[in-house]
């Protein structure tokens, strides 16, 4: 029988997976750093670097700040609870832009946070992410319109979600 006490679990890791989109989409390293614990370590599969939380976020601002824009989202949520434990499997997308002699690429993909969690007080922060990848396609774009959407803590969103004015 799922509890109330288990519903805020969910509620609270589900949410800690939106702060890990936003932090790496505004490019706002403390809210990265606050999702994973200290001693976290990183799979990110064969071809890239794998390590601890800071040689992780390094690699993420290394890269993307090479972009021109990227969006990453989640969907389809497992969350199993184990007592101050858990585990967790989020379905991904993620859209990555770069431009090279004025044409607009796109890395896409779709794919799985594969993650395991320890409560930390009240807050739930990942101790192993795997990420898997199942599916990356290369494609060129064509921008419709100004993007409105900033890379940093500039961005609205940060004015709207600070509280009502």
């Amino acid at each position: 029988m799922t509890t109330l006490e288990d519903l805020l679990d969910r509620a609270e890791i589900t949410n800690q997976v939106a702060n890990y989109c936003r932090a790496v989409d505004r490019m706002d390293r403390e809210l990265l750093l606050s999702v994973f614990h200290p001693d976290a370590r990183i799979d990110l599969g064969a071809r890239l670097p794998n390590g601890t939380v800071p040689e992780f976020v390094d690699f993420v601002w290394a890269a993307h700040g090479k972009l021109s824009g990227h969006s990453h989202q989640t969907t389809n949520a497992l969350i199993r609870l184990f007592g101050d434990k858990a585990a967790s499997e989020f379905c991904f997308t993620a859209g990555l832009w770069s431009e090279n002699e004025g044409r607009i690429q796109e890395v896409f993909m779709r794919g799985r946070y594969v993650d395991r969690w320890a409560r930390s007080g009240e807050t739930w922060l990942i101790t192993e992410r795997w990420i898997a990848y199942d599916l990356r396609e290369l494609r060129e774009v064509s921008p419709l319109g100004e993007r409105t959407g900033r890379r940093d803590r500039q961005d609205r969103s940060y004015a709207f979600l600070a509280g009502p004015l």
